[in-house]
């Protein structure tokens, strides 16, 4: 096929794709203006309180970057909580159904009156926890991964998501690759915590 054909070619490619052409010396300029970037900054298990700008360091490309603003978010949370309850969870708060609702308690005791808190519990499949839910039977392989996938998925996120995970850290069971989990975590803006027990 001689050079002649080329240009035909890249024509038909760029019509069934659907890109458009702009004209040459036509320049497109885009920026960010501001990153948000959630920490959270502990000192013996305990919150750091009254942390400004200057407590901070931001590198970007190993060059230091402007913080405009370090400030405690007072929007509401929307936490989403897993339990670990497969065959492999040698936990006797999620052999025991008090110990499962002790849990799930304790985090409710942290959040304040606009804060909402959904609990799912899993093992090879997941499932919300409701008030009407039956006891929990631990048993089955750990999927993880998929259910932490299929959270950030089903539920609709607010601006301030945080996602816990409550497993024994061993998945043996989810079947979605791993790096489709965490592009579609790292999209979330759903801050994890995967908690080893």
């Amino acid at each position: 096929m001689g050079n002649s054909c080329i240009p035909g070619l890249l024509a038909a490619a760029l019509l069934l794709s659907g890109t458009t052409l702009l004209p040459l010396g036509l320049q497109f300029r885009t920026g960010t203006e501001a990153v948000e970037i959630p920490v959270t900054v502990l000192q013996k298990n305990r919150p750091v309180v009254g942390l400004t700008a200057a407590d901070f360091r931001i590198l970007e490309d190993g060059h230091p970057v402007k913080i405009t603003d370090a400030s405690i978010d007072a929007r509401p949370l929307d936490v989403t909580l897993l339990v670990d309850t497969s065959e492999s969870a040698e936990l006797s708060w999620v052999k025991a159904d008090a110990g499962f609702a002790s849990a799930a308690a304790g985090v409710q005791r942290l959040l304040r009156p606009d804060d909402s808190l959904t609990i799912y519990r899993f093992a090879e499949t997941w499932e919300r926890v409701t008030a009407d839910a039956p006891p929990v039977v631990p048993g089955g392989q750990t999927a993880i991964f998929d259910t932490i996938l299929s959270t950030l998925v089903e539920k609709p996120r607010s601006a301030r998501s945080i996602t816990i995970a409550l497993t024994d850290g061993l998945d043996t069971a989810s079947t979605v690759p791993r790096g489709i989990t965490r592009a579609v975590a790292d999209r979330s803006d759903a801050v994890i915590h995967v908690v080893a027990l």
